[in-house]
Parts: structure tokens; C-alpha cells; sequence
């Protein structure tokens, strides 16, 4: 039992290390991510050494069952009651559902365990294509160069490159609600909510973008949307993240190509 708890603290560890290179350090996010891993560690010790101390007492129970049992056979030559003898079913009923949870516990771990080492491995949030835009905007007139006035779209960009995550959500929804058509602003708040763990709305806005085959960084909203769907990470999700990192991994021009593959390894 001491092993499954060591395991179940290692995993948590690793989940921590790999959280550290997406979360800024010392960030609120980093805290809640903690607190949350934390309250899940402690109520998976509780369960588990709950369960093994129900199924030790029953195991205990199960020996002295048989000693009067067979005690009562060779004094008595009866066979011992059916009365005496179901609380020996059901306690041998309660080691069987320990040792199907521990292993469930310890599978389900290992799994998603995996997800979230090819996650740390192959997903970072997006340092390069968003400062190749904000050059061609800015080239093309499209922001003050003078720090004042300056296009709400841009500052929302500027925020995002440098992982200031909180405030380009607040800035890309101030420009949606006045630009609601927006493919570039629309996808950096698809990729903005994703980076904040808020996958539904992140679906929300990249899923249109994805939709039109035509849009410019198709590729990329692709990929992205694949991360959302392995956070959310049920059956179904599952299934549409592994249709669009074949995508990416069957074109070997995209530059997604190998840790779309890379993904899939894991994903199976």
C-alpha cells in the first residue's frame, strides 16, 4: 500500500515539474493548479487507505470465520451456518472491489500520466507566429508606433507574447465586442483561454476557424484545438484530437508534422 501511495505522490511531482514549464512561476494559476493537486492527492490517500484499512479489518474478519468454522466442525462434526458464512462472501466480496480499485487507480493514473507528459513534451503556447503578425501589422500601418492610442488588437497581441495571459483575455474580448468577425483576434483568444484552462470557450472560438479550410493559419488553429480537446480529455474528445493530429501528422509540410506524430505515439 506504501508503494501505491509513493506512486501516487511521484505522479503528482512529475505533474507539477511539467506544469512549470506552461505556468509562470509564482502566477496565480500556478497556485490554484497546486491547490488543486494538492486537495486531489490528500482525498486519493484518504480513499485509498480507507479502503485498505476496511479490507485488512475484513481480511482479519475472514480468518476468525474459518477458525470457529472449522473449530465448530471438529467439536461438533456440523458444517458451520449459512449465517456464519456470509460475512465471509461479502468480506472476500470487499478484497476483490480493493484490489480492482487500486488497479484502476493506478491504470487510470499511468494514463493520464502519459497525456500529460506528450503535453509538456509537444505543446507551448505560441512565441513566434504571434510577433510575425504584429510586424506585418505594424508594417502595414496597422498600429501607432508612438505607445499611445495604440490599436487595441496589437496590445492584446503584445499581452499574449509575453504571457501576460489574464490581461490579453480582458483586451481581445474588449476588441471582439467591436470587431466580431476577426479571424486573428478571434484565434489568439481561442489560444488565450486554452492557455488559462478554460477549454470550452477555447473550443468555442477556434472550432469556426477550423471549419474554414481557407483560413490563413489553418495549421495552427488545427493543432491548437487538438490541445484543447486532450485537456478536456473524455472519450469523445479523445477521438477528435487523435482525427486532427493525424492530419498533421499524414502532411509532412506542416509544422506540426512531428509532434502531431509524436502525440500520437502516446494517444495510441
Amino acid at each position: 500500500m506504501n508503494e501505491e501511495l509513493e506512486k501516487f505522490e511521484s505522479v503528482e511531482e512529475k505533474a507539477l515539474k511539467a506544469k512549470n514549464n506552461i505556468l509562470p512561476e509564482g502566477s496565480a494559476e500556478e497556485q490554484e493548479y497546486r491547490d488543486i493537486i494538492f486537495t486531489v492527492r490528500e482525498r486519493g490517500k484518504k480513499n485509498i487507505r480507507k479502503l485498505a484499512k476496511q479490507a485488512e479489518q475484513n481480511y482479519k474478519q475472514i480468518q476468525t470465520e474459518k477458525s470457529n468454522a472449522k473449530h465448530k466442525i471438529m467439536t461438533n462434526n456440523n458444517s458451520p451456518s449459512k449465517s456464519r458464512l456470509l460475512p465471509v462472501a461479502a468480506s472476500i466480496a470487499i478484497l476483490a472491489c480493493a484490489g480492482y480499485f487500486l488497479f484502476m487507480n493506478k491504470s487510470s493514473e499511468e494514463s493520464g500520466s502519459s497525456i500529460d507528459k506528450a503535453y509538456a513534451q509537444y505543446y507551448k503556447a505560441d512565441d513566434k507566429k504571434v510577433f510575425d503578425i504584429l510586424d506585418r501589422m505594424e508594417a502595414q500601418g496597422f498600429a501607432s508606433t508612438s505607445g499611445e492610442g495604440e490599436d487595441t488588437l496589437t496590445q492584446a497581441l503584445k499581452y499574449y507574447g509575453n504571457f501576460k495571459f489574464d490581461e490579453a483575455k480582458s483586451t481581445l474580448s474588449q476588441y471582439l465586442n467591436a470587431y466580431p468577425e476577426n479571424e486573428t483576434a478571434k484565434m489568439y483568444m481561442g489560444l488565450t483561454q486554452l492557455q488559462l484552462g478554460n477549454y470550452a470557450p477555447a473550443i468555442e472560438h477556434l472550432t469556426p476557424l477550423y471549419q474554414n479550410t481557407s483560413y490563413e493559419n489553418h495549421e495552427m488553429v488545427k493543432w491548437y484545438l487538438a490541445m484543447c480537446y486532450i485537456r478536456v480529455n473524455d472519450k469523445e474528445s479523445i477521438q477528435k484530437a487523435k482525427q486532427m493530429l493525424r492530419e498533421l501528422s499524414m502532411n509532412k509540410s506542416s509544422e506540426y508534422h512531428k509532434e502531431a506524430t509524436g502525440f500520437l505515439s502516446v494517444l495510441g
